[in-house]
């Protein structure tokens, strides 16, 4: 018997309710993380928004895997 047999697992309960502000797109004040500048809520709370994926980079070049057996670097 190992414990895993006492604890059987428990149904989760996840928020399934709808968006609360459907009349507006989230749109930050300043930052990417901040609330939003019409209703002060966060992104999470908005059914649409307007941030693209990339703001957080600030024209920084996205990280990419680069192999250590690269032939060019000999």
């Amino acid at each position: 018997m190992t414990i895993m047999d006492n604890n059987p697992k428990r149904e989760v309960a996840h928020d399934e309710t709808p968006s609360p502000v459907t009349g507006h797109a989230f749109v930050p004040r300043e930052q990417w993380w901040s609330l939003c500048k019409i209703c002060g809520f966060a992104e999470a709370a908005h059914e649409e928004t307007t941030l693209t994926g990339d703001e957080h980079r600030h024209g920084r070049v996205p990280i990419h895997y680069y192999s250590d057996d690269n032939p060019d670097d000999e």
